[in-house]
């Protein structure tokens, strides 16, 4: 929510000042993109609801989609380290399980190792 503020804070800013440094018209071009771009946002994107009849009762679980800073063999590595399991579904998400504390240090983990290679 903040965020959201910050960003409103300097859209403001800017759409002023290209009203002092460009033009009137310009600013008014660019504040209907904007709003032009905020409905399109505003769109939730609907999936059905995600049941695994695999999984037990009691495992927590997340989805990965696996990409260039996300290596499916990463996902894999990490899941055996920590005692999860994981499986590859139909549509090429990684199903990561099993307790929550060991999911919330996956989760941890690979956050980490995206940063780092983020930086590189």
């Amino acid at each position: 929510m903040d965020i959201e503020n910050y960003l409103l804070d300097v859209e403001s800013s800017l759409i002023n000042l290209a009203k002092e440094k460009v033009d009137q018209t310009f600013a008014q071009d660019w504040l209907q993109k904007l709003g032009k771009s905020r409905k399109e946002e505003a769109k939730p994107e609907t999936r059905p609801a995600q049941f695994f009849s695999s999984l037990p009762r009691s495992a927590h679980w997340i989805r990965i989609l696996p990409s260039e800073d996300i290596l499916k063999q990463n996902v894999k590595r990490l899941a055996g380290e920590l005692k999860l399991g994981c499986k590859t579904q139909n549509d090429g998400y990684l199903l990561v399980y099993g307790s929550k504390e060991n999911i919330k240090e996956f989760v941890k983990r690979m956050a980490e190792k995206c940063r780092r290679t983020r930086k590189k």
